[in-house]
């Protein structure tokens, strides 16, 4: 699923947007004998029909882990091995029940996701201006909780144009999630020298030592 939802132009599954434009569509495996895998089949995208689908067998309305009786799950396999019945509607009954299929399968990945913190990480949403929820907490440790204090860590120089306009140049930039990486030192209410020193050696790569207490 991670990797699925790296697709472009797609979205998340398991939100307020229409099924058809998620990443992909979550089937239930048609099937009542034990399953070899919780993850079935995985059918490619096609023209007409832009997601992909991903047949599981851990959960649904029918299949070996279905909760409706059984003889839900005999009807659709009489009617999708029927032969004989060309009418295309003999396959209704099957989708309709995936539409809930799907629906209860995209909030059992979001409840799955959701203390995972790395999995908004990937996806790039600890870089955008409102970032996941993880990742607000730990600004809030260090102290940078509120969003206009952001992006603010620079080194800049003011330069003056030959026609006398005054502009700045930044040297070097500080990145936010920089930060985080020493949020247990930089959420003490105490700074040591230590601390620092960790900081600033860990960011340069360069020995550090911090000398207190030194006079002009």
């Amino acid at each position: 699923m991670r990797i699925l939802q790296q697709v472009g132009g797609r979205r998340r599954v398991g939100y307020a947007g229409p099924p058809e434009a998620e990443a992909v569509r979550f089937l239930a495996h048609l099937s009542l004998s034990f399953p070899a895998s919780s993850i079935h089949e995985l059918i490619p995208a096609t023209p007409e029909r832009p997601a992909p689908r991903l047949v599981q067998a851990f959960m649904g309305l029918t299949g070996p882990s279905g909760v409706l009786p059984r003889h839900y799950t005999d009807l659709l396999y009489r009617l999708e091995r029927d032969r004989s019945e060309k009418n295309p509607e003999r396959h209704a009954l099957r989708e309709w029940f995936d539409l809930f299929n799907h629906r209860f399968v995209s909030l059992f990945y979001r409840a799955w996701e959701k203390y995972r913190f790395f999995v908004p990480y990937e996806r790039g949403e600890s870089s955008l201006s409102d970032p996941d929820l993880f990742t607000s907490c730990l600004f809030s440790l260090v102290g940078f909780g509120t969003p206009f204090l952001r992006n603010r860590l620079r080194v800049s120089v003011r330069e003056t144009t030959e026609d006398g306009e005054s502009h700045e140049r930044v040297l070097a930039r500080i990145e936010n999630l920089t930060l985080l990486r020493y949020g247990g030192l930089l959420a003490h209410q105490v700074r040591s020298a230590a601390g620092l020193q960790a900081i600033l050696q860990d960011y340069f790569q360069f020995p550090v030592r911090v000398c207190q207490y030194q006079g002009q």
